[in-house]
Parts: structure tokens; C-alpha cells; sequence
């Protein structure tokens, strides 16, 4: 049996709620959504409860790191700056196993292009096959593509390791740990 969370991405003020659920086979969630929710069904829905959650106050750079279904809530905070035209240098790091986790790639292109002029960093770390892809791990990215991450903020979400390991890799090019925000998720198998 395995843990799974569901990740709210709407656009803050959006009258359409977003979901992004991995399918988890012998998962408790979503096998159920996948094979018997409809169109109509009610559902019981609390709200997010990490702190990755856009500090709107802050006009520095940003720096986004997300690992697999972690796009749900960076998605949100991107297109949230998106649509209110917020003038904001951000990078977007994603990090998935393989070429076929990779989703919503046209529109986080296209939204990182428009904020800050520069496509997501999209790895791959455990592609099996050949690909065009950037393989290896997001810390990795962050070291060699970010010189400084002095009056950042960052906004990590994803599996622990990856929060870890990115969060060092930015805290060792200058950022603050006040300005590291994370929400940590994680898929077990008992």
C-alpha cells in the first residue's frame, strides 16, 4: 500500500480548483479517483498546509524547485505571477525519473519564458532510455547554472531528498534559510 498526496494548482482567485494526483498503484487515494470518480461526485477537500505559499511582499528573484507532482503548488505560485504581470526574474528547476513523468512542459515553458526570459531546467534522474533531456539531479542544476542566490527566495516541493540537497546547494550560493520555503511530500510503499 502507498501514501499519496493530491496537490492543489490553480491560479490564486481561479474558480476552477486543479488537482495534480500521481497514479499510485495499490495507492489509498488514487486508484479510486482513476477508476470510479465522475463528473458530479462530491468530495471533501481540506486546504494545503505547507509553507512553499508565494510571498507576494518579496520583489527579489526567485528560485522554484520542484520534484514530480511538487509542479502542483509551483505551478500555482508561477501562474499567479503570470497573470498579474509581476516584473520578477524566477527560475523554475523540475525534476522528474523519466522522460514519460514529465508533464505541463509547454505551459511552464512558456510562462518561465514570459516572467523572466529563460525555459525551466527539466531533469531526468533515472532515465532508462536515451533522451535529449538533462539527466542527473536538481542540486546538481542549481549549482552549475545559479552564481548567487543572495535576496532570494526559494520555493522547494518535492520528495525530502530533493528538498535537502537543493536547499544546500542554494543555502551554500547565499541563501538566507529564512527564505527557503518547502513543502516536503513523499510516496511510500509498505
Amino acid at each position: 500500500m502507498s501514501a499519496e498526496k493530491l496537490f492543489l494548482c490553480h491560479a490564486p482567485g481561479s474558480n476552477v480548483l486543479e488537482f495534480h494526483i500521481r497514479a499510485v498503484p495499490g495507492g489509498l487515494v488514487s486508484p479510486h479517483l482513476y477508476r470510479s470518480l465522475k463528473s458530479g461526485d462530491r468530495a471533501t477537500v481540506a486546504g494545503p498546509k505547507g509553507m512553499a505559499y508565494l510571498r507576494k511582499q518579496h520583489d527579489g528573484p526567485i528560485v522554484f524547485c520542484a520534484g514530480g507532482s511538487g509542479l502542483a503548488p509551483i505551478m500555482s505560485m508561477i501562474r499567479w505571477l503570470s497573470c498579474e504581470r509581476v516584473a520578477r526574474t524566477a527560475r523554475l528547476f523540475f525534476g522528474v525519473r523519466s522522460d514519460e513523468d514529465v508533464y505541463l512542459e509547454a505551459e511552464t515553458t512558456h510562462l518561465c519564458t514570459e516572467l523572466s526570459g529563460r525555459a525551466p531546467q527539466i531533469l531526468l534522474s533515472n532515465a532508462s532510455a536515451e533522451t535529449a533531456r538533462r539527466k542527473g539531479f536538481l542540486a546538481e542544476a542549481i549549482r552549475q547554472e545559479l552564481r548567487s542566490c543572495e535576496g532570494m527566495k526559494a520555493y522547494l516541493c518535492g520528495p525530502p531528498i530533493m528538498i535537502e540537497t537543493c536547499r544546500a546547494a542554494l543555502l551554500e550560493l547565499g541563501l538566507k534559510r529564512q527564505d527557503s520555503h518547502a513543502d516536503v511530500f513523499w510516496t511510500t510503499t509498505t
